[in-house]
């Protein structure tokens, strides 16, 4: 049986027969961001791409016709070469790094592969900002200065693939990405069979706070309301994020939200919430918390994780009302200049060995199968897997919820014109 045929009930490819082919690799080194000065072993698996005999090459997708839907990606693929090289944009430390600033990982790969990796961890900041950055030459059919990079599930994501910006990926040449990735990301809601995008990390946004800071617990989005914390709350500038929380408090799902639902968010947002919050904030949040500058902030579960050991005070709360899961996504542009290359990292970085180091500095969610357990067992980080802010129990994720899902212009124009004054104050 072929893996088109293994269909679970959600239209995910039901791949746990390769998984049993999978072999254990050798023991790889990992370090962490709360301690740049932990040693970072090499990381052990095979980085060359091969062909698995039963296994599909590219995805069709359940969308609509879009401008990437009349090429032809085998032939595409077809014609590119490796090139000894690619760019690779992404957040600021998401990948590991030791104490001179190097990537072991990359390092390693580029050892046993000979491809150079130029890796920008300062390219993107938030999805729209980075969006709007490269959509206009890739409008124009021009590179973009990368042939990698990460993008959130969201509206920007969804117009990648509309306008027909990033390349379908060939399966042929993700071999290790149908072998180990998990069940969860292996045909995602926003992406239908992971046609244009592998995941890098998922994660979750719940509320931070400093306990010294504030008068018992916080277990609610509707906490933040509370007079007592004026001027001491800060929010995501997102909209995906920050729309989530009003849907959320009034008791809508986002992801089947209604105009009227976001006019009710937003309601509550600009006459609840809004009069407490000091700032609204990109991923520059982290900095401004830990120096105390806001008691209570929404927040990334990872960064929370690493700053605890450091920060004892700092809690993390998944809220009563529920709380976002988001995952971030490698992406290919058609305009890459080597984009062979960058499908070798991609292959590559799904292996259990690979993604453990990564995931051991990072401190998120791994889309690998494997991760915790090697953790556990050739790492040794209790911390992390024991975590139940990486890994939440189950009562705990029955909470967790996608993004509001949006699919044309329209509605996206209608969206932002009701939260986007929220944000501006008017």
């Amino acid at each position: 049986m072929s893996a088109d045929d293994k269909l679970n009930g959600r239209g995910a490819l039901d791949l746990s027969f390769l998984r049993g082919a999978a072999k254990p690799r050798a023991t790889g080194g990992g370090m962490s961001r709360r301690n740049l000065f932990r040693g970072a072993g090499a990381v052990a698996g095979a980085g060359a791409l091969a062909s698995v005999a039963s296994a599909c090459s590219i995805q069709g997708t359940q969308t609509s016709a879009t401008a990437a839907d009349a090429t032809d990606w085998y032939a595409w693929w077809a014609g590119k070469k490796l090139n000894g090289q690619f760019s690779f944009d992404n957040w600021a430390a998401y990948i590991d790094q030791d104490k001179n600033g190097n990537h072991p990982s990359l390092d390693t790969f580029t050892k046993k592969t000979g491809i150079k990796v130029t890796y920008d961890d300062a390219a993107v900041t938030d999805t729209a900002t980075y969006y709007g950055k490269i959509a206009p030459s890739l409008a124009a059919g021009k590179p973009i200065g990368a042939d990698l990079f990460v993008m959130t599930n969201g509206w920007e994501f969804t117009e990648l693939v509309n306008n027909g910006y990033v390349a379908a990926l060939d399966n042929k040449l993700r071999p290790n990405f149908l072998r180990n990735a998990d069940e969860s990301v292996l045909s995602p809601s926003y992406d239908f069979n992971s046609t244009y995008s592998a995941v890098w990390q998922s994660g979750y946004t719940g509320i931070a706070y400093h306990s010294d800071l504030v008068d018992g617990e916080i277990t609610s989005w509707e906490d933040l309301t509370k007079a007592q914390y004026k001027n001491q709350v800060a929010m995501f500038g997102s909209l995906d994020e920050l729309s989530q929380v009003g849907l959320l408090v009034n008791g809508v799902t986002p992801s089947s939200s209604t105009k009227s639902d976001w006019e009710d968010a937003a309601d509550w947002l600009t006459n609840k919430l809004s009069p407490n919050v000091k700032k609204f904030y990109d991923q520059g949040y982290l900095d401004a918390f830990k120096s105390k500058q806001m008691a209570i902030t929404q927040a990334w579960s990872g960064d929370i994780l690493a700053i605890q050991a450091n920060f004892p005070k700092v809690k993390f709360v998944f809220p009563e009302e529920g709380f976002g899961v988001w995952h971030d996504n490698m992406m290919i542009p058609v305009t890459a200049e080597n984009p062979l290359d960058a499908m070798t990292w991609i292959n590559y970085y799904y292996q259990t060995s690979v993604a453990s180091v990564i995931e051991d500095w990072i401190w998120y969610k791994s889309p690998v199968v494997g991760v915790r357990e090697y953790i556990r067992k050739v790492i040794d980080d209790p911390d992390y897997v024991n975590s139940e802010l990486a890994f939440p129990p189950s009562d705990v994720l029955a909470r967790a919820y996608e993004y509001v899902s949006i699919k044309d212009r329209t509605t996206y124009d209608t969206y932002t014109s009701i939260f986007n004054p929220v944000v501006q104050g008017s």
